[in-house]
């Protein structure tokens, strides 16, 4: 779905946000109203959760598409706004970007051209045995770092036994006994 992997990323704080004493939630909802007004029903409609704080919204008029885009972007990009502060950073984790749909990356790509959302970590995961140089993800980092975004890429190795054997005790909160733990040749 388009823009699907952004609302997931989003339920997150959203739903932080529902748990919070009324007063301080009574802030983040006249920062939400603000910051989003008069595109507020765009976002209620990627976050449904958010009608539960900022309320119904009023239909945002009919446009032609180039500008019904910008007004998403600028929307999402407000709403991404009042969450990455410099009292309150925003990290959001997207997974499978190998899987992300062209509207997506194009917003991923207007996000990280704009100079006013600074405190804002985006991490992402893809899977590099499903994407090539001609892949539009990677096509679409390309052009985030042609405009300056810093991007820095992570490749992780498959786990070896040991660590494996070790994330599993971990898990079940028991010892590792490196005895046991067999390897293949």
């Amino acid at each position: 779905l388009p823009y699907g992997s952004v609302a997931e990323a989003f339920q997150g704080p959203i739903r932080q946000l529902l748990g919070k004493p009324e007063a301080e939630l009574c802030r983040w909802r006249d920062d939400l109203r603000q910051a989003l007004d008069p595109n507020g029903a765009l976002m209620v409609a990627l976050i449904p959760e958010l009608k539960s704080i900022i309320g119904e919204q009023p239909p945002v008029p009919d446009v032609p598409s180039p500008a019904a885009k910008d007004r998403f972007h600028l929307a999402l990009r407000r709403l991404i706004g009042v969450f990455a502060r410099p009292e309150h950073p925003l990290a959001l984790f997207l997974d499978d970007l190998q899987w992300l749909d062209g509207a997506t990356l194009d917003l991923l790509e207007d996000v990280f051209a704009q100079p006013d959302l600074q405190h804002l970590l985006l991490v992402g995961a893809y899977r590099d045995n499903e994407v090539d140089a001609a892949h539009p993800l990677m096509c679409k980092l390309a052009k985030i770092r042609e405009r300056g975004a810093a991007v820095q890429e992570i490749v992780l190795a498959p786990l070896n036994q040991e660590d494996l054997a070790q994330l599993i005790a971990d898990a079940l909160r028991v010892e590792v006994d490196p005895h046991r733990v067999r390897t293949r040749c």
